[in-house]
């Protein structure tokens, strides 16, 4: 009995060029959505510069706080800079992470410096860092991107309160067979770092909670709707 064989079917011209057309208009979807996350972390940034320029202004007679307010300027300037290289890279298809091993109380703790300026005057930064926390593998630039979305999501939900605080923890914890089924994005047991964001407002609404990863959603009525799906975004893209 002959057996019949199959032939591998070839796509026509036409076919290979509606999947070059579809996986063009896929990444100018998603060119589009990175330039829109690049510009909302850029203001959030540029809200760093203007509030310690105008700290500076304030305090022009003490040259000691003036190198302080510079200094974190320089900083925020860097770190746009960063933003640019990175979103550039993406539009010429050479986007590269750049992991270094660093210590996570020092990029968080040099981040929460920079946004002090730019939270509202009744809100302050409570931080609470373990004793001992190892190195890790990470990229600078994204981790400060984290914790600046995080922070600043948490001090505009903080604009109605009469005191508000952002509790910002730092701290080392142990996954394994018991704990790894709430974090089913965690591969291997094992020590993890993390990095712990919270704030005393009134809480998001059961209704939408299912909503607050989306792109472009928000309950703001000047709000970009961008902050949690950048902070997801680099979670994912980290543990790959």
């Amino acid at each position: 009995m002959q057996q019949a064989r199959l032939k591998p079917i070839k796509p026509t011209a036409q076919q290979a060029q509606a999947s070059q057309v579809q996986v063009h208009l896929e990444r100018q979807a998603l060119l589009g959505l990175m330039a829109s996350s690049v510009a909302h972390d850029l203001n959030n940034l540029l809200t760093v510069v203007l509030g310690n320029t105008n700290l500076a202004h304030r305090h022009i007679q003490s040259p000691e706080k003036i190198k302080v307010y510079l200094a974190r300027i320089e900083e925020a300037s860097k770190s746009a800079t960063t933003l640019c290289q990175q979103m550039l890279g993406f539009a010429g298809g050479h986007s590269v992470r750049q992991e270094k091993r660093a210590h996570m109380p020092s990029v968080v703790q040099g981040m929460l410096c920079l946004l002090q300026a730019s939270l509202h005057k009744h809100v302050h930064i409570k931080l609470d860092i373990e004793h001992v926390i190892p190195h890790v593998a990470l990229e600078v630039s994204q981790i400060q991107q984290v914790v600046m979305n995080l922070v600043m999501n948490a001090n505009q939900a903080l604009h109605d309160q009469a005191s508000g605080e952002i509790a910002v923890a730092v701290g080392v914890m142990n996954v394994n067979q018991t704990t790894a089924h709430h974090m089913p994005d965690i591969e291997g047991d094992g020590e993890y770092v993390y990095i712990e964001v919270k704030d005393n407002g009134c809480g998001i609404p059961d209704d939408i909670q299912h909503k607050i990863f989306s792109p472009l959603f928000t309950t703001k009525p000047s709000g970009s709707g961008l902050g949690l799906h950048i902070v997801l975004s680099i979670v994912y893209v980290s543990n790959k």
